[in-house]
């Protein structure tokens, strides 16, 4: 399953069209906040693919947007969050816990616009970067496990 996987595009539409319209053959496209609501306008580019969103800090408040959300992809239990509940620019020791303590393969990120991907017992912590700095993430996940790949638009 190819997840796509965006933050902070900050209203660079263009920018996120472009990653949109490149990726389309995506499963699933997350996006991370700072621009959550973005992804509704560009729904029409495919509207069959699945998107998933989490609000960030400079997201409009919304009572059908979580900060945080946990589901299953590809037989894999995800942790999304954009990072500020979890503190993630002093450190990833809060996200890495959540991760461990709702068994957690991954724990996607944003907020920090700074590329990253590590792995922390067992447990996969990836930031895809900043969608209005280009930058975006592209996860595969199977039965094997999952593969995390930085790209530049």
């Amino acid at each position: 399953m190819k997840i796509l996987v965006l933050s902070d595009s900050h209203g660079s539409l263009s920018t996120l069209e472009k990653v949109l319209i490149k990726e389309s053959d995506a499963a699933t496209v997350v996006h991370l906040g700072d621009g959550a609501d973005e992804m509704r306008l560009m729904q029409p580019l495919n509207p069959v693919t699945p998107v998933i969103t989490v609000r960030g800090n400079c997201d409009p408040r919304d009572p059908e947007r979580k900060e945080e959300h946990i589901c299953t992809l590809a037989g894999k239990r995800f942790f999304f969050c954009h990072g500020h509940t979890c503190h993630v620019k002093t450190g990833l020791y809060t996200l890495w816990l959540k991760g461990k303590q709702n068994d957690c393969d991954v724990c996607l990120y944003g907020h920090t616009h700074q590329q990253h991907c590590t792995k922390e017992d067992g447990i996969l912590l990836f930031n895809p970067g900043a969608v209005c700095r280009g930058e975006y993430g592209i996860l595969t996940a199977d039965e094997n496990g999952v593969n995390a790949v930085h790209k530049t638009i």
